[in-house]
Order: C-alpha cells, then sequence, then structure tokens
C-alpha cells in the first residue's frame, strides 16, 4: 500500500453513529450505578461502613505482623490470613448479595 493513500477512504463514514451507541451505552452505565446508589437506604449504609471498618481493622492487624521476626509473629500472622479468608468467605461474600457487588468492590 503506497504511504500517500488512506487506507480507511473505502469504508464508511459511520462516527456518528459510534459515537452515538457509546453515548447510549455510558447512559446505560450511568444510570444503572446511580440506581444500585440510590438504592441504599441510610441503614445499608450505616451495615457497609461497618463492614468497611472491620476490613481496615483486621487488615491493620494483618500488616502490622510483618516482618515476623518471632515465631509469635509468624503464628499471629497464620491466624490473619485465616481470620481474613474467613472474613471474605462469609461477611464480604453476604454483603455483596446483600448490597451488590459493584457497592462492595471498593472493601
Amino acid at each position: 500500500m503506497p504511504e500517500d493513500e488512506d487506507y480507511d477512504d473505502d469504508l464508511e463514514d459511520d462516527s456518528d453513529s459510534d459515537y452515538e451507541d457509546l453515548l447510549k451505552m455510558a447512559n446505560v452505565v450511568t444510570e444503572t450505578s446511580a440506581k444500585n446508589i440510590t438504592e441504599l437506604t441510610a441503614t445499608d449504609l450505616v451495615d457497609l461502613q461497618a463492614i468497611h471498618d472491620s476490613v481496615a481493622e483486621l487488615l491493620k492487624h494483618f500488616w502490622m505482623c510483618f516482618p515476623p521476626t518471632n515465631p509469635d509473629m509468624d503464628e499471629k500472622l497464620k491466624r490473619m490470613n485465616v481470620t481474613l479468608r474467613n472474613f471474605e468467605e462469609n461477611k464480604i461474600a453476604s454483603a455483596e448479595e446483600r448490597f451488590g457487588e459493584k457497592n462492595v468492590s471498593e472493601l
């Protein structure tokens, strides 16, 4: 193909319809996101904040175990790992069902 030849000359110019399609998709996503957020009640937000605070506290204790300089710290690190996994399987999973995955994904 010669350098001065435009490779898309024979393509139909449908950039307007592409743009409209993108706008429609963006509006659907925005409306869905807003709907999910507005569906949460004040009680739901308090519960979600409590879960967030619990995760933060567990992670604080987990990271305080580093570096494990003695056998006690190593054992605590293992316990914290198990605790975090259990919390994820139980509390986070039930929170995703209750509040929606999108609202829990940032915990």
